[in-house]
């Protein structure tokens, strides 16, 4: 009763983003949830996970570690971004299904709860920077003290330049300070998405444009 009886990927739109969902379904009925974190490759990861499931179903859901091995070296080119994303989906799946099993959280089968509190963090976004103001006013006012900010916006179809980009994020951010100074720690995300620009770069930059504050 505790063989695989389907594994689902279930396309989701959370905000403005896309997500890749996995059920996976035992012949007793428990199901989990796991999800995939290749963002934008949504399509490449579902046809992964639909490769998967024709040998996986009917395997025992509790040998996780036997099916991890299974997808990842059954052939002869291992891995790859979509097919370990498909693979961390489906491990995500069967370890929320061995904790119903067994009754205990998923952090209980993993060496047991390291720490009472995870900090997290939301993100907004707009190349408009007043209304990304807002969105980090209304953040702020709900209690969140670092936020993620998605700086530099691209110029339509030209040509990506990361140190130009940065340059760009850097300043876009000081609106932000100004506005809210200590109030939250911001965290740059867009002008290294796309380009080769270490931390070193992001370091002189910020700190030169923002008045040597460490954000």
């Amino acid at each position: 009763m505790t063989k695989i009886a389907s594994i689902e990927p279930l396309h989701a739109r959370v905000g403005i983003r896309n997500q890749l969902l996995v059920k996976v379904t035992t012949e007793d009925g428990l199901y989990g949830w796991g999800e995939s974190g290749l963002s934008c490759r949504e399509g490449a990861v579902a046809a992964a996970i639909a490769h998967f499931a024709d040998f996986l179903v009917g395997k025992d859901s509790r040998q996780i570690g036997r099916i991890w091995q299974e997808t990842y070296r059954s052939q002869y080119f291992e891995g790859g971004r979509v097919f370990t994303a498909a693979m961390s989906a489906i491990d995500i799946a069967l370890y929320d299904i061995l904790g119903k099993r067994l009754g205990v959280p998923v952090y209980q089968l993993l060496g047991g709860k390291q720490r009472d509190e995870i900090p997290t963090f939301p993100s907004c976004q707009s190349p408009d920077m007043d209304e990304l103001l807002s969105k980090a006013r209304v953040l702020v006012d709900a209690g969140w003290d670092c936020l993620r900010i998605y700086t530099g916006d691209f110029d339509g179809d030209a040509v990506f330049d990361p140190r130009q980009n940065l340059n760009r994020a850097a300043k876009e951010l000081i609106p932000l300070r100004d506005e809210f100074e200590k109030k939250f720690k911001a965290v740059l995300q867009q002008a290294m998405d796309e380009g080769s620009i270490d931390q070193m770069d992001v370091s002189i930059t910020t700190k030169t444009l923002l008045g040597g504050l460490q954000w």
